[in-house]
């Protein structure tokens, strides 16, 4: 008489309950991490293991890392100033899409990935006119346990008057932020320094939704050139080098020992930065060069871009008011100047394939201030049809990896996160 299917179930999970500790942690540690809730749904042994430490050793060998995107509701920016719990969400390497906590989020945060949690620090000020606003503060999201915990932030001073002898600390905006060697800091940024008073109900609607009188106009300042280390033990910021020019929105990477800002602005007066910085974090020093265009010569112009490393290279998008992908080569410096040189990264539609028509068609050039990373070695970029989409190695068209479910903006994407 064949076997019934439960039959030929309970037989196979009287197989595995007959293994060890030690062999379910190799056999389950290669199982996506996709497919965690799956395995620990099992029964008692198996959630055991999951939780063991040999278990968290062995997925560590194994190396699996996703994508990781910190979210808001796009809600026509009717903001009242209060954060909101916003969802998460994590792309697996096989493209599947798992939905977690998240925190509020209101422009000009950045991330960085450090050890196996995604760091968040910044926010708009305009937003959040609170007293001891979250955004005040550093938030880590550790994605393989979904939780989130709130760490002191760069001593970043600006205080700024509420009202009523009321008076908050306003976060900083867009800083360089990146883990470089192991090491996360911080530099530059803004922070505002006086109050926004709003017009009225279409605020959102142009540029001068704000009242703008001696005393109660918005004054974004830099934040100095100051530069800050974390550190994780202390939970301190310890001071470091300064930047020789103090920036607001500047594409930032870490490639080897060095920190990256490319680009950037003067926070209040908007001025572009044709420079790019670069701070050596062994010796604690800063260098600073001009940029130029490749094609002309030109000088280059860019803040509010988002940066990734790609093959030895620093990629960078979603600049303001240039739809372009960019590269800026580290190694390839002018022998008498020291100048870099930035690339725009142009699709090749020489081809005679007969496809190449359709993908000039429908090919679309990134959108401003979206977020980019890096995924199985090609530059991806968030955009507003709320879809990742990575970059072929031609450059010439599109691969849609994951399409977000819902009316979201994605602030930030970072790429190599350790699922543990």
């Amino acid at each position: 008489m064949p076997q019934t299917r439960s039959a030929r179930g309970a037989r196979t999970i009287l197989l595995f309950k007959s293994f060890g500790d030690d062999v379910l942690n190799h056999i389950l540690a290669t199982v996506s991490f996709a497919d965690r809730s799956a395995i620990t749904s099992v029964c008692k042994q198996w959630r055991h293991v999951v939780a063991s430490k040999p278990f968290e050793r062995a997925r560590r060998a194994i190396g699996e890392t996703g994508t990781c995107l910190v979210y808001c509701y796009d809600n026509g920016w009717e903001r009242d100033g209060s954060l909101e719990t916003t969802p998460s969400f994590l792309v697996t390497h096989d493209g599947r899409l798992l939905r977690g906590p998240g925190r509020g989020a209101d422009g000009f945060e950045r991330c960085a990935v450090l050890g196996d949690e995604v760091m968040v620090i910044g926010g708009d000020g305009m937003n959040h006119r609170r007293i001891d606003s979250p955004l005040c503060h550093m938030h880590a999201f550790n994605v393989s346990k979904g939780t989130w915990r709130t760490l002191a932030a760069p001593p970043v001073d600006s205080p700024y008057f509420l009202g009523a002898g009321e008076e908050a600390t306003a976060p900083v905006e867009a800083p360089a932020f990146a883990v470089v060697a192991g090491r996360l800091f911080c530099a530059g940024g803004a922070v505002i320094t006086r109050p926004p008073v709003l017009h009225n109900a279409d605020h959102r609607a142009n540029d001068d939704y704000f009242s703008m009188t001696p005393d109660t106009d918005i004054l974004r300042t830099p934040a100095e050139c100051g530069v800050y280390e974390y550190d994780v033990d202390a939970d301190e910021w310890r001071q470091r080098a300064e930047m020789q020019v103090g920036v607001w929105q500047g594409a930032c990477a870490a490639l080897g020992n060095k920190l990256y800002v490319i680009g950037g602005a003067n926070a209040n007066t908007r001025i572009t930065c044709p420079i790019v910085q670069v701070y050596d974090v062994d010796n604690d020093t800063w260098t600073c060069t001009p940029t130029y265009d490749h094609d002309n010569g030109d000088h280059i112009y860019r803040w509010g871009a988002h940066a990734a490393v790609v093959g030895g290279e620093i990629w960078f998008s979603g600049a303001r008011q240039q739809q372009l992908i960019e590269m800026y080569d580290p190694e390839d410096l002018d022998p008498e100047t020291g100048s870099g040189t930035i690339y725009e990264i142009v699709p090749d539609w020489e081809s005679t394939d007969e496809n190449a028509e359709t993908e000039r068609k429908s090919y679309t050039r990134p959108d401003n201030y979206c977020p980019s990373g890096c995924i199985d070695g090609k530059y991806a970029v968030f955009g507003n049809d709320n879809t990742i989409k990575v970059l072929e190695d031609d450059c010439s068209s599109w691969t849609t990896l994951v399409h977000i479910p819902g009316d979201v903006v994605c602030r930030l994407m970072a790429s190599h996160v350790p699922l543990i």
